[in-house]
């Protein structure tokens, strides 16, 4: 399964740069990528999404800039993708 994952909020604590992180979500990602899933690490920039998984040894598929253009022909309605809260995100058992 790919994932997508932000950082700010999702694998810290607060939305802001090199807040107190979360490990219960940067453990699972640790378990999920140890697992054979892609994870995709993302956030405003690049450079600060690669350094924030080499701090916290995280190793994704790749650490990326969130996009702003995506081009797709699929009609969204045919695709679905779920946008989850850290929270629920940690409730999942994926497998």
């Amino acid at each position: 399964m790919t994932i997508y994952i932000d950082v700010d909020g999702t694998l810290t604590e607060t939305q802001s740069r090199w807040a107190e992180p979360n490990y219960p979500m940067i453990d699972k990602v640790k378990k999920l990528i140890a697992d054979g899933h892609d994870i995709i690490i993302w956030s405003g920039g690049m450079r600060y999404a690669q350094r924030f998984c080499k701090k916290y040894g995280l190793t994704p598929t790749a650490a990326l800039a969130k996009p702003r253009i995506t081009v797709d022909n699929q009609a969204f309605i045919r695709r679905r993708i779920n946008v989850l809260t850290p929270e629920k995100f940690l409730e999942m058992d994926i497998e």
